[in-house]
């Protein structure tokens, strides 16, 4: 089939097949093979050919609508730009004197460096990681409320299921406090498998403390 010919199950209906369209089979039916030939060709005698790349630039360039807000450097920028920040800059240097960004001495090596905003404190990341040693974080410091207090029952009495007496699920817990009006304290709160949990507030079950990990369940009659 040529370039430009269209396939006979398809006249009369507008459409194009996808493998016309992928392998570039109908030029203007989806993907224009011979525009895209053209632009590589066009990039790759920019690569091999200075001149030809340098004329290209000059061609491409823009006509200069606006200057630099510091060095005074003829630029364009675009409409919305403008409108947008007010002040252009035609490098990031000009931008750092306008900002009174700068530079700085590097708080952990000592060496002058080029601050990337006015809070930057290190030159490099491995500095940064230098600098934060001695920085203590608090273990329980993350994930939510339950999360933590499941953190503090483990950490303190190594549990590995439930704490009701003679179940063994341990799949995931539930934080039950024993009297509701008290706080989530060692003593007061357990870790219990969901269906204990569900159980005791549809008020199948109650609970007794043994200990401070040890409940014992009572069937209600």
């Amino acid at each position: 089939m040529n370039s430009g010919q269209r396939p006979r199950f398809l006249e009369g209906t507008g459409k194009v097949p996808n493998t016309a369209r992928t392998r570039g089979q109908l030029d203007g039916w989806g993907f224009n093979y011979s525009t895209f030939l053209w632009r590589v060709s066009g990039w790759m005698r920019r690569v091999v050919d200075p001149e030809f790349s340098k004329q290209y630039n000059l061609h491409m360039e823009r006509t200069p609508n606006c200057s630099c807000s510091v060095c005074g450097r003829p630029i364009y920028r675009r409409p919305w730009e403008l409108k947008k920040w007010g002040s252009v800059y035609c490098s990031k240097d000009c931008m750092s004197k306008e900002r009174g960004i700068g530079t700085a001495r590097c708080a952990e090596c000592g060496s002058k460096f080029k601050k990337e905003k006015r809070s930057s404190k290190y030159c490099s990341r491995s500095c940064a990681n230098k600098g934060r040693r001695g920085i203590t974080y608090s273990k329980l410091s993350w994930g939510n409320a339950s999360q933590r207090r499941l953190a503090e029952l483990r950490n303190t009495f190594d549990f590995t299921s439930c704490m009701v007496s003679g179940c063994s699920y341990n799949k995931t817990y539930d934080i039950h406090r024993l009297a509701p009006g008290d706080g989530y304290v060692i003593g007061n709160m357990f870790a219990i498998c969901p269906n204990h949990h569900a159980e005791i507030h549809r008020g199948f079950v109650s609970l007794e403390k043994t200990d401070d990990c040890t409940l014992r369940l009572i069937e209600k009659r």
